[in-house]
């Protein structure tokens, strides 16, 4: 039961409530009492009607369109709201309760799918990560015209098949690479792996999930960017490294010469490459499989060497 106003001081009676008696005030307020909050003078006040739980739709709605952004930014970080009040907080005039609101986790789609086009590129650029973005939300920023939040979204390893295939056919190289480096798609991959652009093959070569013969596709490669991208990133079995051994860029074969993972047959060749740079980057590479890992007893862990 609701103690009479009573119990609250005259502040609170008119409306304005102090500060120390806020909390014990909200616990207790109606329906009527919270419409009369909202409608305070004080913005602190407002803040409590926006902010409180119990505080209904149709007030939640009106405070939507205070004239105080710290009342507003109160409202989009609410645990529960209409999803029509969040998406008029979508196009809210202010910064910071934009931001707030594609922090919140509850935000729904239709308030990101709003955000998508977002001057803020912050806010654009949290969308792919956020809860809420489904299926409509990366299909919105499959059409933004900001090719960063594309490339966001195409490094995303968990999209669904229609997204996939609006990224593969993306305008922006950056975004294929970016998808063909990242996705878990074995067909994307493939289709990728043979992207007309050197970006976009170079991406396929960074990925993990690349089968052997399309490895060997890469190592043969036309751009040396492709092969020397190849041989940073994934493991290369014996016939990948005999091709790379003989490639005629010089800075290919460098980066096979740099890999510890490159095997020692192979850098025995390459100590005797025709390309200086490459033959003393192999014995230096060699230098370092030949020292004998270092083990520490017992009194060296101590500070003690015996």
């Amino acid at each position: 039961m609701m103690p009479p106003l009573a119990f609250f001081p005259a502040a609170a009676r008119s409306s304005e409530i102090s500060d120390r008696d806020k909390g014990k005030m909200s616990e207790y307020l109606s329906r009527e009492q919270f419409s009369s909050l909202a409608r305070a003078t004080k913005v602190s006040n407002r803040v409590i009607a926006a902010g409180d739980p119990r505080t209904d739709a149709d007030i939640l709605r009106r405070l939507a369109d205070d004239d105080s952004p710290t009342v507003r930014r109160a409202l989009a970080s609410r645990a529960v709201a209409p999803v029509g009040v969040l998406r008029k907080l979508a196009e809210d005039p202010d910064r910071r309760t934009r931001r707030i609101l594609v922090e919140n986790p509850i935000c729904p789609p239709g308030a990101l799918v709003d955000l998508v086009n977002d001057p803020d590129r912050y806010i654009r650029w949290t969308i792919p990560d956020r809860p809420g973005a489904t299926e409509e939300v990366h299909l919105a920023i499959c059409s933004s015209s900001d090719v960063d939040l594309r490339c966001l979204l195409a490094e995303r390893p968990d999209l669904d098949g229609a997204v996939t295939t609006r990224l593969v056919s993306d305008s922006s190289p950056i975004v294929r690479s970016a998808l063909a480096a990242h996705t878990t798609d074995t067909t994307v991959l493939a289709a990728l792996v043979g992207d007309a652009h050197v970006k976009v093959r170079a991406g396929a070569a960074q990925n993990p999930l690349t089968r052997s013969e399309q490895r060997l596709r890469l190592a043969r490669d036309t751009a040396p960017a492709v092969r020397f991208t190849l041989i940073q990133s994934v493991p290369l079995d014996d016939e990948i490294v005999q091709i790379l051994l003989v490639d005629p860029c010089a800075e290919v074969r460098w980066w096979l010469a740099t890999m510890p993972s490159t095997p020692r047959w192979a850098l025995e060749i390459l100590r005797n490459d025709s390309d200086v740079k490459v033959a003393t980057q192999a014995q230096a590479t060699l230098a370092h499989h030949e020292v004998p890992p270092v083990r520490l007893g017992e009194a060296e862990r101590g500070g003690v060497l015996t």
